[in-house]
This record gives structure tokens, C-alpha cells and sequence, in this order.
């Protein structure tokens, strides 16, 4: 499938208007009740503030299978016995050039690298579980960086937020969370954001997902196509997850998963069920499903409150 190669719209023409380019973010939050929490956390101060927003969930359709039950996940997989992923050979073309490699340094000490794709010039979107170390619920330091390969740059990192609810539950469907950079990444593509129409799930819509992947050092993008089965999370009852057979690789956590016209559903979080070598470490192959985090309005709403404070 050939992407179209748009202009860089959504969020770069809020800069102009002020208002959001997706009409889904933008009306909720201007009169929402704020319902729950976020943890933003500072990483000159290193000290963590709690933000109301609103998170008031789509209803659930009934009818929505459940999802399996994940005992076995890691944050990468290669469904079946064939890779089918492609290289990105123009990383600097639109939607690619607002995906970002993250080299994310934690307050612990350990050390790791994912994907996330820019809804603003300050704003990145990515994986809690890359912001915030499971062990030890650590939160990345003031070493991480985010490199753009449109730009040829590295840019240094002030401020990330998640979910409250996801330090210490971890519930996979709000794995999702942001990264503040402190200078802008300009004249690259911006990710409008939407919730996903259920309707796309018979083949009517084929999604993308690219990012940086550990089998080539993190050096390239790769994506691959397919299309999304919603179900509906086994750990929060008002959420919904994204399956899907494309293939990823380990440092994809937070990869865009997007439409034909650039717009971002959801984004890659894990896989289930991959192959083990002997000593019983996923090998990132042969995997049954890859799973990703789905936005619903909440999740819209989150993001659109970072953008609002950030951007505005």
C-alpha cells in the first residue's frame, strides 16, 4: 500500500487557528467534568505533579469479543513464519518524518529505546511503558533524547505524563503517555489523532504501523500493513485494545498505528506468544498477535490537554 504524501495538516495549522484540527479532541475537553488523573513528571526537578482530565470512556459495545488472555507479552513480535516487514526508505517523507526514535535513559539506571511520533512541534505520543520503567516505576531522566531522521537532529527532553492509574496497575489498554521536548522539531509531519471506526475492521481500511526496530540497531524504520480487530480489555471493563498480525520488532513500542491519510488510531505496544531460545528469552519471532492501545475519547482527551498546555 502506497501512503499518500500530505502535507504536514492537523496539529500545524492549530498553530494558526488555535483550535484542534480533529473535531473529536477538541469538543470533549472544552466541557468536560475532570474525572480522573495524570502524573506529569519534571525531569530538572524530579518531581512529580497530578493533573486532572477528563477520562470518561466510550461506551462498550457488548457485541465486541473479548481479548485472549496475555500471559506471555513483550513489546515486539513477528506473527507466524515470515517477516513482512519493509523498510522505510524516505524516513524524511510525510506521515515518516514525525516518527522519532527514542533513547530513553531511566531513573534507575537501566537503559532502553522505543518509537514515538509527534501530534505537535513539542508533543511527542508514545508508550507509559517506555515513559515509566515497570521495575522500580521509574521515570525516563533528563538523558533521553528524541532523534528525528527528518531533521538529522537530537532533541532533549523536559517534562512526560501518563495515565495516574498506570504507575503500579500498568493496565495495558492505557499504556499510552507523552514526551515534552524542550525545543521544538519544525517543518516535519504532525499526527492528527482520531478514535477508530469500527466498520474498518472487515478490509475496508488497511493501517500502517512504522518504527525503529532492534535487529537494525535502531538505526531504521521499518512498517508493515494490515488491519485491526477491536477487543475489548480483559483488565479495564470500559476499554478497548487493537490485535493485529502485522509484524514489528522490539523498540516499536509506541509506534504510530495510522491510516491512509496519515491519521494516528491507536499505537503498537505489545506482541503474544513469541518463540523462546534456550534460555527462555523471547527471540521476537513467530509470535500469534501483536496488540496495540486503542484511542478512545479518553485517551483523545488526554492528549489534547497536553497539546492545549504545550502548544497554546
Amino acid at each position: 500500500m502506497k501512503l499518500r504524501k500530505l502535507l504536514a495538516m492537523g496539529l500545524t495549522l492549530v498553530l494558526a487557528c488555535g483550535t484542534m484540527a480533529s473535531p473529536v479532541m477538541a469538543e470533549e475537553v472544552e466541557n468536560a467534568e475532570f474525572t480522573d488523573y495524570y502524573e506529569e513528571y519534571d525531569a530538572e526537578t524530579g518531581t512529580v505533579t497530578r493533573i486532572p482530565f477528563s477520562s470518561v470512556a466510550d461506551e462498550v459495545d457488548p457485541s465486541v469479543p473479548v481479548e485472549p488472555d496475555f500471559s506471555d507479552m513483550c513489546p515486539f513480535g513477528v506473527v507466524g513464519p515470515d517477516d513482512s516487514r519493509t523498510l522505510v526508505e524516505d524516513p524524511s517523507a510525510d506521515p515518516y518524518s514525525g516518527i522519532v526514535k527514542l533513547h530513553l535513559l531511566y531513573t534507575n539506571g537501566e537503559e532502553g529505546y522505543g518509537t514515538g511520533f509527534l501530534i505537535s512541534p513539542h508533543v511527542i505520543a508514545t508508550c507509559a511503558h517506555n515513559i515509566r520503567y515497570k521495575k522500580d516505576d521509574a521515570w525516563i531522566s533528563s538523558k533521553t533524547t528524541a532523534f528525528s531522521s527528518a531533521t538529522g537532529k537530537t532533541y532533549k527532553y523536559k517534562k512526560c505524563g501518563t495515565h495516574g492509574n498506570w504507575g503500579g496497575n500498568h493496565y495495558r489498554a492505557i499504556d499510552y503517555g507523552y514526551i515534552i521536548l524542550e525545543e521544538p522539531v519544525n517543518d516535519v509531519y504532525y499526527f492528527d489523532l482520531r478514535k477508530h471506526i469500527k466498520d474498518d475492521e472487515d478490509g475496508i481500511t488497511n493501517y500502517t504501523i512504522a518504527g525503529f526496530c532492534q535487529d537494525s540497531n535502531y538505526r531504521y524504520m521499518y512498517e508493515d500493513f494490515g488491519t485491526l480487530q477491536t477487543t475489548s480489555s480483559t483488565q479495564v471493563a470500559s476499554k478497548h485494545i487493537f490485535l493485529y498480525e502485522m509484524d514489528t520488532f522490539a523498540g516499536q513500542s509506541g509506534a504510530p498505528i495510522f491510516d491512509s491519510n496519515g491519521t494516528a488510531v491507536g499505537m503498537h505496544a505489545y506482541e503474544y506468544g513469541c518463540e523462546k531460545d534456550e534460555d527462555g528469552k523471547s527471540t521476537g519471532y513467530l509470535c500469534q498477535l501483536n496488540k496495540g492501545v486503542y484511542f478512545d475519547q479518553a485517551a483523545l482527551n488526554f492528549y489534547q490537554q497536553a497539546y492545549n498546555k504545550y502548544e497554546t
